[in-house]
């Protein structure tokens, strides 16, 4: 499994998410849920941990271990980051 240092690497989320997708099993937990988010980027900010459980199938104590792993407190704080870093990319891009 590959850990990932967040705020030490400096990593964008869209980035830790591919990256976790792309060094861990694909039938890994966190490979499930980073790639449950990249699918569902448009509407993130609807995201809560009971649907997110409910649709991958997972405890939301998996989710809450998942966001720890890549450097938030919980699935609130990671949607913030989210918009953020969203708002900061169309500020750039248009």
């Amino acid at each position: 499994m590959s850990e990932i240092k967040r705020k030490n690497i400096g990593l964008s989320f869209v980035s830790e998410l591919c990256f976790i997708i792309n060094h861990d099993a694909p039938t890994f937990l966190y490979t499930i849920l980073a790639r449950y988010f990249l699918e569902h980027f448009r509407n993130m900010s609807d995201l809560n941990v009971y649907n997110v459980a409910d649709e991958c199938l997972v405890s939301r104590s998996s989710i809450h271990r998942f966001c720890h792993r890549i450097g938030y407190q919980n699935i609130k704080e990671m949607k913030a980051d989210f918009q953020t870093e969203t708002s900061i990319m169309i500020v750039l891009f248009y």
